[in-house]
């Protein structure tokens, strides 16, 4: 995906962004990543899964 020349990919919730990072190498922007359930969550418990997901980058 990296040789296609974009300079960001959008990881599936159900990837794991680590791995997702990995593969990919620091070279190129993610994106995604959350449930989209989280969606419909209060704010909180969105936000503590948008900064897990970060965190695993």
């Amino acid at each position: 995906m990296v040789d296609t020349g974009v300079d960001v990919i959008g990881l599936d919730w159900t990837v794991d962004m680590a791995d997702g990072r990995r593969r990919l190498g620091s070279g190129i922007g993610v994106q995604g990543n959350v449930d989209p359930a989280y969606l419909f969550s209060p704010l909180n418990a969105l936000t503590e899964e948008i900064q897990r997901a970060i965190a695993l980058l």
